[in-house]
């Protein structure tokens, strides 16, 4: 802190009490010279007391002339008052020990003190002095006394408040620190009164406060730059702001300060100063924190719980949807194993009589060549004939039934005979080869093609007025399955493959393949294919690109799985307009372990 320079606007136009107050000034500078002097709580005791002693000769001098002029008793003992005060702080101060970097407060305080001092005491003393002043200068006196009554009773609503607050004169010096700001702060009154450095009470390095934003050019601005979405415009006293402060150093974990500045006016309108309080809401703020972090907990767990009932509600929309595909899988590879049992129990009911039928027809036919040889000889015979009217007569019944017709037709009648019940007997042998009912539980070595010409057999009719069948096989040797369920797939694959063609007549293409230690079965058609955006849910169960009543969507889903609990593969290719390709891949050695029904 600079040394209190002297000059003409601290005169009170008294030559003995302004030379008195030099004196003052001279007294206050040596303290301050002191600041950083390494031995200042040596000589400070010393320079306070010679302070005491001159101050107290100067208020003596004060006190006599007010006493010589008749000065009002209020004013006069509002002066006595602060003499009395500013000599009980000096004596105060002199008994505490002062480290070296406390003397620059000291100083503070005796300057703010003598310049509060004389603007406000010592000049109304020189105007109270000048009784026999023009009328006009009677009115001045008295607006003063009442300014300094006023004065006086701000201080005293000031300092009575329960409510921390400092206020700052025109200058933003500080001119009052009440008893609940210091109990706030922790900062005595001396240290700030009569200095521009509020914000030592409130925060760690200098800044300005609220109060004194009020009094910048660019309040607006300022107030964004120190306290940015804090504050707001009180809606009940004009130009006053409020801000809600955080404190981190103030107590073990801070306080929340509202902060709310007014301005000052004289009566003509003009700014003053600036009255700010403080009052500490950190309950309040801590019980709100408090609320609002239950309500977040209280906003989670419920999100919590919904996300977990939701989760769970997922999981058994799931459990459910697979029960449901499940038990449309089974009722479907139900009704397969029953038309396949059904099959081959027709099979072999049929068989039964297709095999006396086929032996009878051998018979037959022997039966037949034996009559016809019988023929032969009845017609050599019938040349040797002596009546001539009997051998004309069996010659017209030989034209009459077309002999040598039926010689030529009946030997064809009973090949195409033989031909269709052999034809019979392999359909009826396809049937029973396609359903496989007897080993449907247990993987044996079976022939892949064997399988697919039985099933070719079997859909023969879907397929036959809309595709050409090629078959490419290459060698395969027996692989260990479930020759049924395979059998299933094929007529799966075959039956869609037909289905695909629509109206124009194409060609499925059957190609086998060995590759390392599996097998491989390509399907393709040349049929209408599948779009791209569909390509990936076909094996879904119940998903179908066929028109409503043209399939159940559980064919290739159940050819998929069968698949699948093979160790094998089934994928898909497609490219519309071209056509189709469905590959399955298969082990040729099934590993030792137990099938399970395909899901």
């Amino acid at each position: 802190m600079n040394t209190f320079a002297w000059d003409s606007s601290y005169e009170v136009g008294h030559a003995r009490i302004d030379h008195e107050h030099q004196g003052l000034v001279e007294l206050f500078n040596r303290v301050l010279a002191l600041q950083d002097a390494p031995d200042a709580a040596e000589h400070l005791p010393g320079i306070l007391a010679r302070l005491l002693q001159y101050a107290g000769e100067h208020f003596a001098a004060e006190e006599a002339l007010m006493a010589e002029h008749g000065v009002d008793e209020r004013h006069a003992a509002s002066h006595r008052e602060a003499h009395r005060t500013f000599a009980d702080e000096v004596q105060r101060i002199q008994h505490l020990p002062v480290a070296a970097q406390q003397v620059r407060r000291i100083g503070e305080f005796l300057q703010g003190w003598l310049v509060g001092h004389i603007l406000n005491h010592d000049k109304a003393l020189m105007r109270e002095l000048e009784r026999d002043a023009t009328t006009a200068d009677r009115l001045l006196q008295d607006i003063v006394r009442d300014q300094r009554t006023a004065l006086a009773l701000l201080t005293q609503i000031v300092e009575g408040s329960p409510v921390a607050a400092f206020v700052l004169d025109r200058a933003q010096r500080v001119s009052h620190w009440n008893r609940a700001c210091v109990q706030l702060s922790q900062v005595p009154a001396h240290e700030v009164v009569g200095t521009d450095q509020a914000w030592r009470g409130f925060y760690p390095a200098a800044r300005p406060a609220l109060a004194n934003l009020l009094m910048s050019n660019d309040i607006d601005r300022q107030l964004q730059r120190f306290y940015p979405d804090a504050h707001r415009y009180s809606p009940l006293i004009p130009g006053a702001v409020e801000a809600e402060v955080h404190f981190p150093h103030m107590g073990p974990s801070g306080r929340w300060l509202l902060c709310i500045a007014a301005p000052l006016h004289d009566e003509q309108g003009q700014l003053i100063g600036a009255v700010e309080t403080l009052q500490d809401v950190t309950e309040r703020r801590l019980a709100r924190q408090a609320l609002l972090d239950s309500q977040a907990r209280l906003e989670q767990e419920v999100a919590a719980r919904t996300q977990e009932l939701l989760r769970r509600n997922e999981e058994l929309t799931l459990a459910n949807d697979k029960l449901v595909r499940m038990r449309q899988q089974l009722v479907q590879s139900e009704k397969l194993a029953s038309i396949g049992q059904l099959a081959a129990g027709v099979a072999h009911e049929i068989n039964n009589p297709i095999g006396y039928v086929h032996s009878n027809l051998g018979s037959l036919d022997k039966y037949l060549a034996d009559l016809f040889r019988l023929l032969d000889a009845y017609e050599a015979a019938e040349l040797a004939m002596a009546n001539t009217a009997e051998a004309e007569r069996l010659r017209h019944l030989r034209d009459a039934v077309e002999l040598r017709y039926l010689r030529d037709d009946v030997p064809e009648l009973m090949r195409e005979c033989q031909e269709g019940i052999s034809r019979v007997r392999k359909i009826v042998q396809d049937l029973k080869d396609f359903s496989r009912v007897d080993n449907r539980d247990q993987f044996e070595p079976a022939d892949l093609h064997h399988g697919l010409d039985s099933t070719l057999t079997i859909v023969n009719n879907e397929i036959k007025y809309k595709a050409d069948v090629v078959k490419r096989y290459g060698q395969l040797p027996p692989i260990d399955c479930l020759a049924s369920q395979l059998n299933q797939v094929f007529m799966n694959l075959l039956v869609n493959a037909a289905q695909a063609m629509g109206d124009q007549r194409g060609t499925i293409t059957v190609t086998t393949g060995v590759e390392g230690d599996s097998v491989w079965v390509e399907i393709a058609d040349t049929g209408c294919g599948i779009p791209a955006d569909k390509i990936d849910r076909i094996f879904d169960p119940f998903y179908t690109t066929k028109p409503v009543g043209k399939g159940t969507g559980l064919g290739l889903s159940l050819s998929y799985g069968i698949v699948q609990n093979h160790g094998g593969s089934l994928t898909v290719c497609s490219e519309p307009g071209v056509g189709t390709t469905f590959r399955i891949r298969l082990p040729i050695h099934q590993p030792a372990a137990t099938p399970t029904a395909p899901v």
